[in-house]
């Protein structure tokens, strides 16, 4: 019988006090002014009997960096080709944005994320032993609101004015699913527990640097189980975030991410007991990279963009950060850099490259995907698809993808949708649901 080896290593990627990086996220520059806390790259190396390899690289930053100077570094590992690793990100707001990196970062910063996930990874590999994987399942909802909303008028805006009585009702779902996958040890302790949680990581703002809550879940997990090492991933949540627009309390602080991230590691912590060795023995990856048409913008609104560009053409930010909430209150300045973007995007068409994963361990699939799917997505693969099999997913992958809109979600109204933040075709989400069961297939021969 084949007997499958996990290593794990992590190491950190926090900017020495002094780089220059702006934080990634908003739409305007956040120089990096210290830390809340540390960020790190990870590394989840699988192998059967210590021969073909496969990788799942994790970053604390809002997506995968660019990665082909990371595989490069790798070729020298032996039984893992340079598409047997996948990259992810974990949507942190408080991070540095390297992909692509802001005008004025100190490209010192991207040279060494590269070599310290070339480190990671090596050390994965090195570190790999016996394990047995587990998989359990529980909902956690208290922490997350779909961000769309229908209002009265029959439009759909993102992130409405708190306690706006114009509000209707959300225009979609949350997942209150928590997927839970271990690795115990031979004895039967733990030795490693992955927390996969549909929410945006978008509770901090300002400059300081943070993993957000998810670096308050990894605590909470490793401080109750000795010995363990905790991760959280962070699931489609396009249209997911942990605004609750019916109160006027504050929402966006260290303590609300504190709360949240400590709530998330209770709920992993109480399933714990729930965990199953996964049947199967085996492990296979399936990856593609593909080529994604632009994004179809009518004429109609390209004149009115090109109109806002005037109209707004005195519009300044001041000193504080630009978001999404001023989109949805129509503030002058939004609507200029939006119209402006969209601009740049249409008067430039080209083709946008992603890459999809797909990692099966025993009978657990961990499907990777690029960029910001909405939640639904992961409702087709996992209900549809894997038929409510044992599976991870994981959004921020490797791509120039940004938000991944359902097809109907496009001529209601809302941030996502818009051609700044969807810039390539509106079937790319068609296209993610057919390749993604695609590779899944391939992984199951």
């Amino acid at each position: 019988m084949a007997t499958l080896l996990f290593g794990l290593s992590r190491n950190i990627i926090t900017p020495a006090p002094g780089v220059k990086v702006s934080l990634a996220g908003y739409f305007n520059k956040r120089w990096q002014e210290g830390k809340h806390d540390d960020i790190y790259v990870r590394a989840l190396a699988v192998s059967k009997d210590g021969g073909i390899k496969a990788v799942l690289c994790q970053f604390d930053l809002i997506r995968a960096p660019l990665i082909n100077k990371i595989r490069q570094g790798c070729k020298d590992i032996p039984g893992l080709s340079e598409f047997d690793i996948a990259f992810a990100g974990i949507h942190t707001h408080t991070a540095p944005g390297i992909n692509p990196p802001t005008e004025g970062n100190d490209p010192s910063y991207t040279d060494f994320v590269n070599e310290v996930a070339i480190k990671t990874i090596h050390e994965a590999v090195a570190d790999l032993r016996p394990g047995t994987p587990c998989y359990a399942e529980t909902e956690e909802s208290r922490f997350a609101y779909n961000r769309r909303y229908w209002m009265r008028n029959g439009k759909v805006v993102t992130n409405p004015k708190r306690q706006d009585p114009a509000i209707d009702k959300p225009e979609g779902p949350i997942d209150p699913r928590v997927g839970l996958f271990g690795i115990k040890n031979p004895d039967g302790s733990l030795r490693f527990l992955l927390a996969n949680i549909s929410n945006h990581l978008d509770t901090i703002g300002g400059c300081l640097v943070s993993a957000d809550w998810q670096c308050m879940l990894r605590d909470g997990i490793e401080a109750a189980i000795p010995g363990v090492i905790a991760w959280g991933m962070t699931s489609a949540s396009g249209n997911i975030n942990h605004f609750d627009p019916s109160s006027a309390a504050n929402q966006s602080s260290y303590e609300v991410s504190t709360r949240i991230g400590k709530g998330y590691a209770a709920a992993a912590l109480a399933a714990v007991p729930k965990l199953k060795d996964l049947d199967g023995d085996g492990f296979a990856m399936a990856s593609r990279i593909m080529e994604i048409p632009p994004r179809e913008v009518p004429e109609d609104e390209i004149e009115r963009a090109r109109e806002q560009v005037k109209l707004y053409a005195d519009a300044t930010l001041g000193d504080r950060d630009l978001t999404s909430e001023d989109l949805a209150n129509n503030a002058p300045i939004a609507l200029k850099v939006f119209a402006q973007k969209l601009l740049d995007i249409v008067d430039k068409p080209r083709m946008y490259s992603i890459e999809i994963n797909v990692i099966r361990i025993a009978c657990m699939h961990i499907v990777v995907l690029p960029g910001e799917p909405f939640v639904e997505h992961a409702f087709y693969i996992r209900e549809d698809v894997l038929k409510r099999k044992p599976c991870l997913i994981s959004a921020h992958g490797v791509g120039e993808v940004g938000y991944v809109p359902n097809r109907y979600n496009f001529g209601r109204g809302g941030y996502e949708t818009q051609v700044l933040s969807c810039k390539t075709t509106m079937e790319t989400g068609n296209i993610f649901r057919k390749v993604s069961a695609e590779l899944i297939a391939e992984t199951d021969k």
